[in-house]
């Protein structure tokens, strides 16, 4: 007896097919699309030309579907986190490195209550620096040479423009706060590290922010402030919370 072969039909005979619907690309998921089976011989489902195995196809157009496009509201997207041998990622640890040590040397500096330290001249050590300007944590944030400028000259001291001849030696001064002998920086303890990245959706911000803990972090208590690099910036988990964004949580400080 011989078997019935049914001829699977072609982009044209599914683009005049009155069945078909058009699809709301914005509410997609994964479970709207049909996979790419990994065997080119699969006997039910068929593999258009240029597709990857388990890539989702649109079965309108017989075109491949990138759903990181189609992200939810209120989530912070990591392009960088997936693929962790691409440059940018090893680059992007390298920083995360950067602040470890930042926060290491911070905390050091205040228990051996000194009024101006510097840090290394990078983008991440500035934006944590100015994040921490604008929560109290220290008084100034400098960008000079290799000597620190004058107490006098802080408030108004005009930087010199880095160019590629002296941005090997520019450094960040940062002059440190103190309340009734007492160090306002007592405590530095980074969260994410190069080896372990740490991220957090508005949800568990919201929930760390009024003091329950979340995944790897505890809740806040009084006193303390979690740091949070978003798309919008180095901000402090309140300020995240109300500009309604989540991101990657680098330190909590006490």
């Amino acid at each position: 007896m011989r078997k019935r072969v049914t001829a699977t039909p072609n982009c044209a005979q599914l683009l005049r097919s009155p069945n078909l619907h058009p699809i709301d690309y914005a509410s997609a998921s994964s479970s709207s699309f049909r996979k790419v089976p990994s065997s080119p011989h699969h006997p039910r489902h068929f593999t258009p030309a240029g597709t990857k195995p388990n890539q989702p196809i649109d079965p309108t157009t017989c075109a491949t579907v990138d759903l990181s496009l189609h992200k939810p509201p209120n989530t912070y997207h990591f392009p960088l986190f997936s693929d962790t041998k691409s440059p940018r990622a090893s680059t992007f640890k390298m920083g995360i490195q950067q602040i470890t040590n930042m926060c290491s040397h911070l905390q050091n500096a205040s228990r051996a209550r000194l009024g101006l330290t510097s840090l290394p001249n990078t983008k991440y050590n500035l934006a944590l620096a100015l994040a921490l300007h604008r929560a109290g944590f220290i008084s100034s944030v400098t960008r000079g040479g290799p000597h620190p400028p004058t107490p006098e000259a802080l408030m108004t001291y005009e930087p010199e423009p880095v160019t590629s001849a002296n941005v090997a030696t520019r450094r960040l001064w940062v002059g440190l706060k103190y309340w009734n002998e007492e160090p306002v920086l007592k405590e530095l303890k980074p969260i994410s590290k190069p080896s372990r990245l740490v991220t957090a959706s508005l949800e568990q911000l919201n929930r760390v922010a009024r003091g329950f803990p979340a995944g790897y972090m505890k809740g806040l208590q009084l006193g303390e402030c979690l740091f949070v690099n978003t798309d919008r910036g180095v901000l402090e988990v309140r300020e995240a919370v109300e500009r309604k964004v989540g991101g990657l949580v680098l330190c909590k400080v006490k």
